[in-house]
């Protein structure tokens, strides 16, 4: 009864980019395939080493050497057999995201490098593509949702243009957490719910459990 025949019908015919595979994508390709999501196409250049075993739900010792989007596909394939998947081994790029994100529905951030996470946000948003994004650091995260129409954009959290090229620290059940959120947040879209998280940063501080909603300024809006 959580949702209608008509919602699992229009999850089935729901096209969702995951970029990024690693801790948060990880978790998300899991959701959306348990969900029901007829169709995920999984971005990710990188493959699976010894340090992502401890955040990494499908880091295994099978897989070290793997490359993630494609374990991702994988184990999509083992939960549904019946859906689809379209596997990118490569890194989303200027050159590459038209042809990545063409005809999808919906954009799911789980990437750590904040210019690609920029490069897509801006992308989807051109494309006119729903896109929520979400990050993790320590034993907090966040997340937000952004749809084409409206006024608000990543540069509204990510004002700085210098930003380090090593991953935050991250606990896995912080992981788990924002990537629950996000995939909670993507089911209302794709079933015509209205999005909960538009216009406001959503934060999770693990240490006590607490959540803030903060309000985006639009005053450097697109």
């Amino acid at each position: 009864p959580a949702l209608s025949a008509r919602e699992q019908l229009r999850l089935l015919e729901s096209k969702v980019v995951i970029a990024g595979l690693g801790g948060l994508g990880g978790y998300l390709s899991t959701f959306m395939a348990r969900m029901g999501v007829g169709h995920i196409v999984l971005v990710d250049g990188d493959s699976y080493d010894l340090s992502n075993l401890n955040r990494q739900v499908l880091a295994t010792h099978d897989t070290l050497g793997k490359n993630k989007a494609r374990v991702s596909s994988e184990h999509c394939q083992s939960i549904n057999p019946e859906m689809k998947t379209t596997v990118w081994e490569t890194h989303f790029t200027t050159e590459n995201g038209e042809d990545i994100l063409r005809g999808t529905d919906l954009v799911l951030d789980g990437l750590d490098h904040i210019p690609t996470r920029k490069l897509l946000f801006s992308m989807a948003m051109d494309l006119n593509i729903p896109f929520i994004h979400g990050a993790v650091a320590e034993w907090s995260g966040q997340t937000s949702t952004f749809l084409p129409q409206q006024p608000f954009t990543i540069d509204q959290i990510y004002k700085s243009d210098t930003f380090s090229d090593t991953p935050p620290s991250v606990l896995a059940p912080a992981v788990a957490a924002i990537a629950s959120i996000e995939a909670l947040e993507a089911t209302r879209l794709l079933i015509g719910c209205p999005p909960a998280n538009v216009g406001k940063l959503v934060l999770f501080d693990g240490e006590d459990f607490s959540f803030h909603k903060i309000p985006l300024n639009t005053q450097n809006s697109r």
